[in-house]
């Protein structure tokens, strides 16, 4: 997924937005307003671009989030697993970058 608005917030947060889009149990209006009343100033439209991403990396993954709403806590820390994971990914690569002369 691209460094949008919402991959730019702190990962714990992110995760958290990820879950609830996934969860189908909170609307993307609802969403905004948690994360503005975080202090983030997210709109509605950088919300929508990543939800669409997210659904379309889903779907790439081949997961339905039909299931994955139904399953409950388990399938949700794997996720949050997933997301930490790639996030350090991110930051060793970005570290190697730094450390390699070109």
């Amino acid at each position: 997924m691209s460094r949008s608005t919402i991959n730019k917030l702190p990962l714990d947060v992110v995760i958290e937005v990820k879950r609830r889009l996934r969860s189908g149990s909170f609307d993307q209006v609802e969403i905004v307003s948690w994360l503005n009343g975080l202090g983030h100033s997210i709109t509605k439209s950088a919300l929508n671009r990543f939800a669409i991403n997210l659904k379309k990396d889903d779907q790439a993954l081949g997961l339905d989030r039909e299931i994955m709403a139904g399953q409950g806590a388990d399938v949700a820390a794997l996720f949050e697993e997933l997301a930490l994971l790639k996030a350090r990914e991110a930051e060793i690569l970005a570290r190697l970058k730094t450390v390699m002369i070109p």
